[in-house]
């Protein structure tokens, strides 16, 4: 390629890039957690990342965010982080309340089965046995039954 021509395909490649470079950077997170970038956010979303600078704006650098490009992705990259150890959490949270329903449940099936052994229930209080009647047992059969028809799927 003869050596006039570097400068004029340069010059088209950054006239190509620089609108597309020019315009605003949102982000924003959706219902599900997933984090977003775009040029437009949904309505009522989004956090300016990157103002749009295609109008050609004179303004000095401190009016249009005052942060260099390496400042802005270092920005960008806190923030993918941020975003990452928020979902992780998110996570464990979601597990550990998914473990202790499960443990809920095992006890309350564990209380259902003692409650349908056919037999005499009884428990102690103070060294005495107290023993269940049938309606008492059927009122605790339904409060169980309606506590795993709440927790346990």
């Amino acid at each position: 390629m003869p050596a006039g021509m570097r400068p004029t395909i340069l010059a088209v490649i950054l006239s190509l890039a620089g609108p597309a470079a020019a315009d605003a950077i949102y982000r924003w997170t959706d219902a599900s957690g997933q984090v977003h970038f775009g040029s437009r956010p949904p309505p009522g979303q989004g956090e300016l990342l990157r103002p749009d600078t295609s109008s050609g704006s004179s303004a000095p650098k401190a009016a249009r965010g005052g942060e260099s490009p390496l400042q802005r992705q270092k920005k960008l990259l806190e923030s993918f982080e941020r975003d990452r150890a928020y979902r992780r959490e998110k996570a464990r949270e979601r597990e550990r309340q998914a473990r202790q329903e499960r443990r809920y449940c095992r006890q309350l099936q564990k209380q259902l089965d003692f409650l349908n052994h056919p037999g005499p229930i009884f428990f102690e209080r103070g060294g005495e046995r107290h023993y269940l009647d049938d309606a008492e047992r059927a009122r605790q059969r339904r409060q169980v039954e309606e506590a795993m028809a709440g927790h346990c799927r």
